[in-house]
């Protein structure tokens, strides 16, 4: 009888661990990062809430000026640097929208942004 237990908890066990597999790729399927987008420089007193918000501007700035996609700022759901800050390079910026269209006209839209005016011509989503 406890192997039969033992059995049917192994069972439980390997589906709800498919079932998480799956919830994480559906959270990641609204993401994007993007590299080599310089990084805003937080001034001496500046708390991090005002730097994220200069962060998600220069993001704005670059969805709406220079991909020519129209993205408010309650279209982004988080918005972080990835790694730890080191002196002369830029981290990778993870964004994660709230709906998978926006991304995707985003995508779409990433090759327009070789002809963008500098500093973002270098960046690659």
């Amino acid at each position: 009888m406890s192997k039969q237990v033992q059995a049917v908890q192994d069972t439980f066990d390997k589906t709800q661990h498919m079932i998480n597999e799956q919830k994480s790729k559906e959270a990641r399927v609204n993401n994007i990062i993007i590299y080599n987008m310089s990084e805003t420089v937080a001034a001496a007193g500046t708390d991090r809430k005002d730097w994220m918000a200069e962060e998600r501007a220069e993001c704005m700035k670059l969805f709406n000026n220079n991909m020519n996609v129209t993205v408010g700022s309650d279209d982004i759901k988080r918005m972080l640097r990835l790694g730890r800050p080191e002196p002369g390079k830029s981290r990778p910026v993870l964004i994660e929208f709230r709906e998978k269209t926006t991304k995707n006209l985003i995508m779409e839209s990433a090759p327009k942004l070789r002809y963008a005016a500098d500093p973002f011509n270098r960046v690659v989503t």
